[in-house]
């Protein structure tokens, strides 16, 4: 996975599972900050249809500092 792969990724629960896949091999620290641009695109995004994307939406943006309402 490149940087360019999380850069690109234009569906938001697409990128939300790359970042936690990242984040989950212990590598997130070498794409902070490509990890927060694509963070920054998803925060105003409402999954609320989707119990999986919104918690995971949710569970991402805070274990990355941002915060989320709940």
């Amino acid at each position: 996975m490149s940087q360019e792969a999380l850069l690109k990724s234009s569906d938001p629960m697409v990128t939300l599972k790359m970042i936690d896949s990242i984040q989950g091999l212990g590598i997130g620290h070498h794409l902070e900050d490509e990890i927060n641009v694509q963070l920054r695109r998803i925060c105003d995004w409402d999954p609320s249809n989707d119990l999986f994307a919104t918690s995971l939406q949710f569970r991402l943006l805070r274990h990355n500092g941002w915060s989320t309402s709940s």
